[in-house]
């Protein structure tokens, strides 16, 4: 949804979608794997931002799911918030 609202062109909204959606693949595999003194903070600032740290939580049940569900949503209106403020500066 945030893409869409980026391109006027759904097939371009699209391709935006698919590359951010590899690309926070790769970025969760590189904080994942990163172990250097200096990147290891920035992974770990990084982490909390990204919807596939939650992942686990969401199978868990109870709590975690509680906290995963609440974390992801709040990841989704953030995004979409982002989305809307460049939506909202367009000249219709």
């Amino acid at each position: 949804m945030m893409v869409s609202q980026w391109t006027a062109s759904p097939m371009w909204s699209r391709v935006l979608a698919l590359v951010l959606t590899a690309a926070s693949w790769m970025v969760y595999g590189w904080v994942s794997w990163v172990e250097g003194p200096g990147w290891v903070t920035l992974a770990d600032a990084l982490a909390p931002l990204l919807p596939q740290t939650w992942i686990a939580g969401l199978w868990s049940g109870g709590w975690d799911l509680v906290v995963s569900g609440v974390a992801c949503t709040a990841l989704g209106l953030g995004a979409v918030a982002l989305g809307f403020v460049r939506f909202a500066g367009r000249d219709l």
